[in-house]
């Protein structure tokens, strides 16, 4: 792995979102509960292709209630409809309630 990336700021992450990330449609990523990342570099990786990855920068870091998200947020996420981004984290994380709290990490790749 890359020097100087706190192990916290590997993100796994799947095909299509790594397209999206690439396209510049997404820009965050939401992880179920408080998670420990930290701002500054960190390396994005295709959970399907490890040579596939991303070097990026956290610049924002937020843990908010499943049930408190926002549109905003929504296209940060490079979702369509609020509706349309909680079905898909409900999909993954079946046991999400609407007092569950995410992580929405927020970066930037660098060029």
């Amino acid at each position: 792995m890359r020097k100087n990336i706190p192990t916290q700021n590997i993100i796994f992450i799947s095909d299509t979102r790594m397209k999206q990330i690439k396209g510049g449609v997404k820009t965050a990523t939401l992880r179920e509960g408080i998670r420990n990342y930290s701002l500054g570099p960190a390396i994005i990786i295709n959970d399907s292709d490890e040579k596939d990855n991303l070097s990026v920068v956290i610049w924002k870091i937020e843990c908010l209630p499943f049930g408190k998200m926002t549109e905003q947020l929504c296209k940060e996420q490079g979702y369509s409809s609020l509706d349309e981004m909680k079905k898909t984290l409900l999909e993954i994380y079946p046991n999400l309630r609407e007092d569950s709290f995410v992580t929405n990490i927020v970066f930037s790749v660098k060029k």
